[in-house]
């Protein structure tokens, strides 16, 4: 698990949102961030992913794949990161 700082969680969210939900990064992600000091160490080259929101709209984290190299456009990695994003914002509820 990545746990991105507040400036970039927030940049990010501020741009999943504007993009409707899952936002890439094919290259320079860390640059995008160089105060971050998790990405850093990771070598974080690109990033796809999509925020966890919770039913106020509230941001909770992030589900995404990051890469230390440069990631094309996956259409078919879309599905898979949006599915994880819902699921968490509407968890089962347990009787």
């Amino acid at each position: 698990m990545v746990l991105l700082s507040k400036s970039a969680a927030t940049t990010l969210k501020r741009s999943v949102v504007e993009s409707c939900g899952i936002d890439h990064f094919k290259d320079k992600f860390v640059e995008l961030f160089p105060s971050d000091p998790d990405l850093k160490p990771l070598n974080a080259v690109s990033y796809t992913g999509a925020p966890f929101l919770d039913s106020q709209g509230n941001l909770i984290g992030h589900v995404a794949a990051i890469d230390t190299k440069p990631m094309p456009r996956e259409d078919d990695l879309y599905p898979i990161i949006e599915l994880f994003s819902i699921r968490a914002r509407f968890p089962p509820s347990r009787h």
